[in-house]
């Protein structure tokens, strides 16, 4: 099943298919039914600040 990642600046939604990410129209996005909603994806920096935040963490307890 697909998934929403992140909201882009030109107004496209990042998508993983199964470990393949893809951006996507958002007309397409919201056409497919895709989840999450929209308005619950962050944008693209919050999207890798996260990832970021994460890896920190991770790295700090091995």
């Amino acid at each position: 099943m697909a998934t929403g990642m992140f909201r882009t600046p030109d107004g496209s939604v990042q998508v993983d298919y199964d470990g393949t990410n893809i951006p996507i129209p958002r007309s397409k996005y919201e056409a497919n039914g895709y989840k999450p909603d929209l308005d619950k994806l962050p944008l693209e920096a919050e999207y890798w600040a996260s990832q970021e935040e994460v890896k920190s963490r991770d790295a700090k307890r091995a």
